[in-house]
């Protein structure tokens, strides 16, 4: 009765409740030696614990139990678990993607055709996390036929959100916010309330990579109200931390600093989520005092963020570039020239490394910032250039013209005026456009110290191309 009302409460999302009742039906089936149940109990503990260390310790001890006892079915569970554990908890993707291989193996042989699914979906989980989206495709698509079949409703409708992932990561925007909004529908019309606050989140996450900022900040918000009325903490961060970056970029720094103020206030276990999750909070509000051009307290912050993440002791490659690109580009504009280019650079190799179209563009224009502090113009202009490409390729036309505009500043300090004028003239087009887009939430974007601070190095140009 625990165990299942502990699922109960882990379906409606409430995780406290959840790893209550997990608990108690651990404790029962530890007092009538129960193995199976004690597996099944610490698996479902192992989901609801929000520290990534405790999380696989459980975990790995459902797997030990499960092994020792000749338990296939819960060996190949439990092996789920633990890769989802490292992959989702840990950023560990190497073994993560060991245990799912280690979980197919046993449900391949043990002949558990739906154990065998979920692998194949988790490997496509984890490869359209590391971006390589050909073979995501393929092991979802193996996964693909079995759970409408089986009727997996879930199950299902989380390949179907995979799917959209990859989408997304592949740009086709328009079809990832189709799907995402025809799962959102049907989670609505079922009740499931749940699911719809995450599908708010995911389709909010699609518009804010467009660029579409107060489109995005309306399903973000509504994600926070389905996350207080399911009292459900991890989702009521994400949704927070994603409408305060939202804000931000429309200029509405005190709103967002409020958000900020109360997800930092608060410990990762009272926030629901691990610790990598706590220091993209804090590199977040760093990234915001930069926009306000506040760059000792930028650097401290961003400093908070890099304490966080060793701590954590996670590998994700994307999270330090972000936080070697604020800390850099704070420490350059701040004075530290010779430091804060050597941070931006190493932020450069990590997301090249981690081969992130999206964080190797946002790393090279900050390289290019810094670059030009640093008396370097034909660096800072090949960095520039480098960004614009990437966000030319995303169609992110709201730092499109920023790297635009940094080349034509560049171009300046190394005497090519012709070059100059035709990047900045570019950049004003760029800005321009968005700035339409923006909507009356437009002058909000253009009141934003940092933007101000380059719009006014595209002179004429600006001027003109708003006619």
């Amino acid at each position: 009765m625990r165990y299942q009302r502990g699922r109960l409460f882990l379906g409606l999302q409430k995780t406290a409740e959840a790893r209550a009742e997990s608990e108690q039906a651990l404790a029962l089936a530890q007092e009538t030696d129960n193995k199976y149940q004690q597996v099944q109990s610490l698996l479902q503990l192992a989901q609801v614990i929000a520290n990534g260390a405790e999380a696989e310790k459980t975990a790995q001890e459902a797997v030990t139990l499960a092994q020792t006892t000749g338990m296939n079915d819960q060996l190949a569970n439990g092996y789920l678990m633990l890769g989802n554990v490292r992959f989702q908890k840990l950023a560990d993707y190497d073994q993560a993607e060991r245990d799912y291989q280690h979980a197919l193996e046993v449900a391949h042989n043990s002949k558990l055709r739906r154990y065998e699914a979920l692998a194949y979906f988790n490997l496509a989980a984890l490869r359209e996390r590391q971006l390589r989206f050909d073979e995501a495709d393929q092991y979802a698509e193996r996964a693909r036929e079995f759970f409408p079949k089986g009727g997996y409703r879930r199950e299902a409708d989380q390949w179907l959100m995979i799917a959209a992932r990859i989408k997304k990561g592949r740009g086709d925007y328009d079809g990832a916010l189709k799907i995402f909004q025809e799962l959102l529908r049907s989670a609505v019309q079922s009740g499931d309330m749940g699911q719809a606050g995450n599908l708010h989140r995911e389709c909010g996450s699609v518009l804010s990579v467009q660029g579409k900022y107060p489109q995005a900040l309306e399903y973000f918000r509504e994600g926070a109200n389905y996350a207080n009325t399911l009292h459900n903490a991890t989702l009521l961060t994400y949704s927070l931390l994603n409408e305060a970056n939202m804000l931000w970029a429309l200029g509405r720094y005190d709103d967002a600093e409020k958000i900020y103020a109360q997800l930092t206030g608060a410990d990762a276990q009272a926030l629901g989520v691990s610790k990598n999750v706590l220091a993209y909070i804090q590199i977040a509000e760093a990234e915001m005092e930069l926009s306000r051009q506040h760059f000792q307290e930028a650097a401290v912050k961003s400093r908070r963020s890099l304490a966080t993440f060793k701590d954590w002791g996670g590998k994700a490659d994307d999270l330090l570039s972000e936080i070697n690109s604020s800390l850099g580009l704070a420490e350059a504009l701040s004075g530290s020239r010779a430091h804060g280019r050597a941070l931006c650079d190493e932020a450069v190799r990590l997301a090249s490394v981690r081969n992130d179209p999206a964080t190797l563009a946002f790393a090279n224009l900050a390289l290019a910032m810094a670059l030009l502090e640093a008396g370097d113009a034909a660096g800072a202009r090949d960095a520039a250039l480098r960004a614009q490409e990437g966000f030319a390729h995303m169609r992110r036309a709201d730092f499109e013209w920023r790297a635009l505009a940094m080349a034509g500043k560049a171009s300046r300090r190394v005497a090519d005026e012709n070059a100059a004028r035709d990047y900045l003239s570019r950049a004003a087009t760029s800005l321009s456009l968005f700035e339409q887009s923006l909507g009356a939430e437009a002058a909000g974007y253009l009141s934003r110290p940092d933007v101000q601070r380059l719009r006014g190095d595209l002179g004429d140009s600006a001027a003109s191309a708003t006619h």
